[in-house]
C-alpha cells in the first residue's frame, strides 16, 4: 500500500493549516508525498500499469475542488482505481468511494468550513479586542484599590470583571504580589544603603 498526501490552495485553509492537521494523522507524515492542487492531480491520476491499493489523505474533503463538477471527476478517479481517501477533519475514510458521498461531504465541508472560518476571524478580532483593553490597565491592575478603584479601571477598559481576570488573574492576588515586591525591594534598600543613592544618581537629571 502507498500512502500520499493531496493539499490544494482553494479554500481558506492554508497548506501550513493543512501540514498541522495531517502531521497529527498521517504515519511518518514527513516521508509521504505530497501533491498540491491541478498539478498535483495530473501526477496522482497519471496513467500507469501499476496495480496498487494507495491510500490518499486530504485534511478536508473541501480541499478537493471549488467547482461540483471537478469534485465529481475526481471522485470517479478515485473509484477507478479503488483507491482508499481519508479526510481528517470529517473523520471520513473512504474504502469504497461514491460520487454521491463524496459530492454531499464536499458540500458539507464546503458549509462548514466557512462557518468555522468565520467563527475563527471572530473569536481573533475579540481576543485581539480583549488583549488592547486590557493593556491600557495592567500595570494599575496591581495597584492598591484606594488609588485605583476596579471599577474606574473596568470603566476604562469596557470590560467585564471575569473578562480582565482570565488575562490578568485576580486582582487581590496581583496586589499581593505586587505588594510582596516592594517589600524586598525596600528591604535590599535598607540593607544596602549605597542602592538608594545609586538610583538617586541615575534618576536625577544632568
Amino acid at each position: 500500500m502507498t500512502v500520499r498526501i493531496f493539499k490544494s490552495t482553494w479554500t481558506w485553509r492554508t497548506l501550513v493549516y493543512q501540514d498541522k492537521v495531517l502531521a497529527e494523522a498521517v504515519p511518518d507524515y514527513e516521508n509521504v508525498p505530497v501533491y498540491i492542487d491541478d498539478e498535483g492531480l495530473q501526477a496522482l491520476f497519471r496513467p500507469t500499469q501499476r496495480k496498487s491499493s494507495d491510500t490518499i489523505y486530504i485534511s478536508s474533503v473541501g480541499l478537493l475542488g471549488t467547482e461540483e463538477e471537478c469534485v465529481e471527476n475526481i471522485a470517479r478517479e478515485f473509484m477507478k482505481r479503488g483507491w482508499r481517501l481519508i479526510a481528517v477533519e470529517e473523520n471520513i475514510d473512504w474504502k469504497k468511494i461514491t460520487v454521491r458521498e463524496v459530492l454531499d461531504a464536499w458540500n458539507y465541508a464546503r458549509i462548514n468550513g466557512a462557518a468555522m472560518q468565520g467563527a475563527r476571524i471572530s473569536s481573533e478580532n475579540r481576543k485581539a479586542r480583549t488583549k488592547a483593553a486590557v493593556d491600557l490597565i495592567k500595570d494599575r491592575w496591581k495597584q492598591p484599590s484606594n488609588i485605583w478603584p476596579t471599577k474606574i479601571l473596568l470603566a476604562e477598559a469596557k470590560l467585564s470583571l471575569n473578562s480582565v481576570k482570565a488575562v490578568l488573574g485576580s486582582r487581590k492576588i496581583a496586589q499581593i504580589n505586587y505588594q510582596a515586591v516592594q517589600k524586598r525591594k525596600a528591604a535590599a534598600i535598607a540593607r544596602h544603603p549605597r542602592m538608594k543613592r545609586a538610583t538617586n544618581y541615575i534618576d536625577e537629571a544632568p
